[in-house]
């Protein structure tokens, strides 16, 4: 066998893995369509050719490795493969095709190789996770939407001619990116082409690399802190001037998914994440924190009758300090390891409760229920 034809294995949404033969050259045009239990894949050697659409919603797929026989990633290829954290691309890639990458929502990083000279249109679109890129000096030129949706607040283009950008409908590489905050580092000697480009020109902060191919020293701003009270979210940062960027998912969310039994448990959480940036400063680290809806308990005063309501507890960890908001003032709360030992207790002091712990996972007692989390 020497390829696997077009539509091979078109919407096989239950194929979680495949071993493929050493003899095969090609992986054609929608060969895994829609495989949305595939977990990985491996590409043996001898492929050359990922067509268009080849991964196209292969949901499940959190990473692979492409071997250094492919030259070139077809249009759609990991389109909406939005488990896929990770990627290697080899230096035999020159094009990275038109949505290659589209709606890969969990990518936080990719090293695009020396060899790539062009970003195709759509290539990164909506690839939320993605905060920082670089761009190599091969790249002559960026399709349109290609980064639209992104995260980033750091770009580091390397090309010292200014790479082209392709236009549709108006609309550029960077339409729909914070182009105010995001940071763009380009070669010293093109500083000046660069800011006065049509396009690359729209970022508010352009600074030149220095000499090892880094940015510019600049102080970062402080990361924000995150709370919850009185039904709404607060972000706190000492930096003077600071904004706040975030993003708020939901674990429940899940679009045109397939369950078997119709019976889908729901985990009521909010994922938040948040940056803050501020003029004359760089856009500083993510901070995380999980939004929790738990039972509250309230006795109502008029029937006698205890009834239950919710209340939203926002948990994050970070340098082995758990940190839980919107708690009533002086309320208790017990930590306890993995196997029932108690840790110790913490209580509100304006809403909020710290607990400091070398424990990796914790169960936090709040009330009559507890919450498993994971201490970084």
């Amino acid at each position: 066998m020497t390829s696997l034809p077009n539509e091979c294995f078109y919407n096989c949404y239950s194929l979680r893995s495949i071993e493929i033969p050493s003899s095969v050259t090609v992986l054609g045009d929608n060969c895994f369509y829609y495989c949305s239990s595939l977990t990985s894949i491996e590409i043996p050697s001898s492929v050359t050719e990922l067509g268009d659409w080849c991964f196209y919603y292969c949901s499940s797929l959190t990473s692979i490795e492409i071997p250094s026989s492919v030259t070139e990633l077809g249009d759609w290829c990991f389109g909406r493969c939005n488990s896929l954290k990770s990627i290697e691309i080899p230096s035999s890639v020159i094009k990275l095709g038109d949505n290659c990458f589209y709606y890969c929502s969990c990518l936080t990083n990719i090293e695009i190789p020396s060899s790539v000279t062009v970003l195709g249109c759509w290539c990164f679109y909506y690839c939320t996770s993605l905060t920082s890129i670089e761009i190599p000096s091969s790249v002559t030129e960026l399709g349109d939407h290609c980064f639209t949706g992104c995260s980033l607040t750091q770009i580091k283009c390397l090309a010292e001619k200014v790479p082209s950008i392709d236009i549709y409908e108006g609309e550029d590489a960077f339409y729909g990116l914070s182009t105010s905050t995001c940071l763009l580092y380009v070669p010293k000697q093109s500083l000046e082409a660069y800011k006065q480009d049509e396009h690359w020109g729209k970022f508010k902060y352009i600074y030149a690399l220095d000499d090892n191919g880094g940015g510019t020293d600049t102080e970062k701003c402080e990361k924000p802190e995150i709370s919850y009270a009185n039904g709404a979210l607060d972000f706190k940062s000492s930096t003077p001037g600071a904004k706040y960027h975030y993003t708020i998912s939901d674990e429940d969310i899940k679009t045109d998914a397939l369950d078997e039994d119709g019976h889908v448990e729901l985990v009521a959480t909010y994922n938040i994440s948040a940056y803050t940036t501020a003029d004359g400063y760089l856009p500083s680290d993510n901070t995380t924190a999980t939004l929790m809806w738990l039972e509250a308990n309230t006795d109502n005063p008029s029937t006698n009758i205890n009834t239950t309501a919710k209340r939203g507890i926002v948990v994050k960890s970070e340098g082995g300090i758990v940190t839980i908001s919107g708690l009533d003032e002086g309320e208790r709360i017990e930590f306890m390891s993995v196997d029932g030992k108690v840790l110790g207790y913490a209580t509100s002091v304006g809403g909020t409760a710290s607990f400091s712990t070398s424990e990796q996972i914790v169960i936090v007692k709040i009330g009559s229920q507890s919450v498993k989390l994971a201490v970084k």
